[in-house]
């Protein structure tokens, strides 16, 4: 056991790799190698298990001197680990209950990621399945995305055709209760997994609107969503989306619900059979609305549409830099471009719209985007546990942080402000409005020559995209001036 011990440690140069912080108690003590930490959820970690219970004075008593030494900070990690292990004897044997030690491990790590952020997680067994819903695009919930906004589990997107959509719920809305439990020190991860279950259970919601005084009890049902991710305007008889305005048809209008898996790669098909037809594309509306974010790369290859170089995003951790550059294709897009954002585009989203902006390929139309611009990593632990952390920030092509801080003012660069004279707030009433017109489109097939009304009947309720149509048509009005001079 000693050599053991002393040899992986003489692997690890100046630090050891201790699972379960440090060594368990009462039970086999299991050494990691350099592999602990690895940054891919299918990688396993090398390990080997002692099959004797080892003790804080026996490590101190095996560790080599020189290999404590080379560690500035070894001794002060061994005293707090010492602190760690300590309490969960006292617990085992003091407590006025027995208690499962796997939970006390578990609630100790939970502990230590919520002093961090919102966004690291240790999440149980049964919520792993969430760490890959925004890639597969399929999940069983009540259509809600949460997010953790000015204390409390509020609402940033609502899938259409949901029980949460034809509840007339709303992004905006906060989340007091879930089935009876307050919210209050809820993890959004924690709000997340009690929002999923089986198809066709109930889940009763404790709702408060934006600007509501009274909160009130909905019941929902859970059902299995499919999210379409790259839509257009209206749906189609045949279950195709519209994507050309009607009395423009060279502007092409597409919606990105969330970067799943494949996005950028069906977008791309989008616009490439679009400008194949007659009258080709004259100028791309991207709506970010609403768009949580999903998969960077995703972004990354959106953005690569429409650019021929340059950076795209930039994600700094404790590492380094790694720049994400555009390569020229000749695919791509070089059209005009509007994109459309609002309080509640993400991550992802935010990075999409920051590139196109700060290369001066789009203009940015809305309101300041949400401000979620960390980066986050799964490390799978011992046992086959997962752990979501935090590990860098995405940074604009201008040099600009994405992030917003909990403390962070107003009149701070973060998140992606529209372009001057481009800045619209919808207020609860006319969210509710438009989100009800959207669902409309989406969930109804339409004859073609009805599109002229309906589209007359979303823009009505949508002063966001007015300002793009303004735009639009002030330029086709410039053009008809110019050919008739």
């Amino acid at each position: 056991m000693v050599r053991l011990l002393s040899d992986r440690c003489r692997g690890i140069a100046s630090s050891v790799c201790l699972v379960a912080f440090g060594i368990a108690v009462s039970g086999a003590a299991v050494a990691t190698g350099e592999q602990s930490g690895m940054p891919s959820e299918n990688t396993e970690p090398a390990s080997e298990v002692v099959p004797n219970p080892v003790s804080f004075d026996d490590i101190e008593e095996i560790l080599p001197a020189r290999l404590r030494a080379a560690d500035p900070v070894f001794e002060e990690r061994l005293r707090l680990q010492r602190r760690l292990l300590e309490a969960v004897d006292l617990i085992e044997q003091q407590y006025v209950e027995p208690v499962d030690r796997e939970e006390l491990y578990d609630a100790a790590v939970r502990a230590m990621l919520s002093k961090l952020d919102p966004y690291s997680m240790y999440p149980s067994r049964a919520e792993v399945p969430m760490l890959r819903e925004a890639v597969d695009l399929e999940r069983v919930d009540v259509g809600i995305d949460v997010v953790r906004d000015g204390g409390s589990i509020g609402v940033s997107a609502v899938v259409f055709g949901s029980s949460a959509q034809k509840a007339g719920i709303v992004p905006g809305d906060r989340i007091e209760a879930i089935d009876g439990v307050s919210t209050q020190e809820m993890t959004l991860d924690e709000a997340a997994a009690r929002l999923r279950g089986n198809p066709g259970s109930v889940v009763r919601l404790t709702i408060r609107s934006e600007r509501g005084a009274i909160p009130v009890d909905v019941e929902l049902v859970r059902e299995r969503l499919t999210l379409e991710e790259v839509v257009g305007w209206m749906r189609m008889q045949d279950g195709t989306w519209r994507h050309r305005l009607p009395s423009m048809e060279s502007v092409v209008y597409v919606r990105i619900a969330r970067f799943g898996r494949g996005t950028a790669e069906r977008l791309g098909a989008l616009l490439r059979r679009l400008e194949a037809e007659p009258p080709g594309i004259g100028t791309v509306v991207l709506d970010l609305r609403y768009n949580p974010g999903g998969v960077l790369q995703e972004a990354v290859e959106t953005c690569d549409l429409f650019l021929e170089k340059g950076a795209i995003v930039t994600v700094r951790n404790r590492a380094g830099d790694r720049v994400y550059e555009a390569h020229p294709s000749r695919d791509d897009f070089r059209m005009p471009m509007y994109v459309l954002v609002n309080r509640y585009s993400a991550s992802a989203a935010e990075v999409t719209a920051a590139c196109l902006q700060d290369h001066k390929r789009a203009t940015i139309v809305g309101e300041r985007t949400f401000g979620k611009g960390s980066v986050q990593r799964i490390f799978r632990l011992e046992g086959g546990r997962l752990m979501k952390l935090t590990t860098g920030t995405y940074v604009r092509p201008n040099g600009r942080n994405i992030q917003r801080r909990p403390d962070a003012a107003f009149a701070e660069p973060w998140g992606v402000d529209p372009d001057p004279g481009c800045v619209v707030r919808l207020e609860r009433s006319t969210v509710q409005l438009l989100l009800r017109r959207w669902g409309e489109l989406a969930a109804a097939r339409r004859e073609e020559d009805t599109g002229d009304a309906l589209f007359a009947d979303w823009i009505a309720c949508d002063p966001q995209f007015q300002i793009v149509l303004n735009r639009l048509q002030s330029t086709q009005s410039a053009g008809a001036d110019e050919d008739a001079r």
